[in-house]
């Protein structure tokens, strides 16, 4: 997989540009910087959470030489130091390697040397996520049962989000943050059936590669179903791999629709949600 040899050594993410200075107009991100000597040595990016009234962690950089002595502060500096009405908690995603992929902003992890730290910090461990990528989905094996619609309004999937972002495991900012990207760079979709809403996806493509930023279903809509959405949504656009770096562990059923129903080939990692309480 080409997962595993990016794992093996950094790689930036390419031509985001414009969904960086979109996560920092849209009022809710800040990105903080490092130097020494005028020379940048790293720096963090966080997304105050306004609908769960906390705050994530979406990326940390440090230069390798500076990681023992100036983490801490990096970090440290970066959160804010008191409970207050708009932020009660901090999301943070720790990968299981030291260099995750994808990475800020369409990746939500942050490296594993960064936990120590953080546990130092005052965060514990709050549930278990999961990652995947999918080399490529084969075509001829996948139907097309649900019309997908763009959403540009946060608000309008709101209340379905409130309704089942726990029972999907992922009751995080990291969704808030996900979703509220995709709302202002026309990347978010939605199912509705019966006037009501049934399913959302986070859905782009930059280079040859997808990125399903995150994904929500009801019960009217089965695994399998939703693994051919995202499915089809990778074939339509005619990217190479798919990514999905936010996936609730009760949501595993989909990925492994993808291997039983497609015969995909696709690899599946644990990531940690930790949680610091303010």
């Amino acid at each position: 997989m080409k997962l595993a040899a990016r794992s093996e050594g950094w790689r930036p993410q390419e031509n985001v540009q414009d969904l960086v200075k979109d996560f920092l107009s849209f009022g809710n991100g800040i990105c903080f910087v490092s130097s020494i000597d005028e020379n940048l040595i790293g720096g963090t990016a966080v997304y105050v959470d306004r609908n769960r009234l906390g705050m994530s962690l979406v990326d940390v950089v440090l230069a390798k030489d500076f990681r023992e002595q100036s983490l801490y502060a990096l970090v440290k500096s970066s959160l804010p130091f008191f409970r207050s009405v708009s932020i009660r908690d901090i999301d943070a995603v720790i990968s299981v390697t030291e260099n995750p992929y994808p990475r800020f902003p369409l990746g939500i992890e942050i490296p594993v040397w960064t936990r120590p730290t953080l546990e130092r910090i005052g965060f514990a461990q709050k549930m278990n996520l999961l990652k995947a990528v999918v080399p490529r989905f084969p075509e001829e094996t996948v139907k097309r049962e649900l019309k997908w619609s763009q959403v540009d309004d946060l608000a309008s999937i709101r209340e379905f989000v409130w309704d089942i972002n726990s029972l999907q495991g992922l009751d995080c900012s990291q969704l808030w943050y996900d979703l509220h990207l995709a709302s202002k760079t026309n990347a978010l979709y939605a199912v509705s059936q019966g006037g009501s809403m049934n399913a959302i996806m986070s859905f782009r493509k930059r280079n040859e590669e997808a990125y399903v930023g995150s994904f929500l279903y009801d019960d009217t809509i089965s695994p399998k179903i939703m693994a051919q959405s995202i499915a089809s949504m990778s074939i339509d656009s005619g990217a190479g791999e798919t990514f999905l770096p936010l996936v609730g562990v009760p949501q595993r059923p989909v990925l492994e629709a993808m291997a039983t129903e497609f015969g995909c080939s696709l690899d599946i990692w644990d990531t940690i949600l930790m949680r610091k309480l303010l």
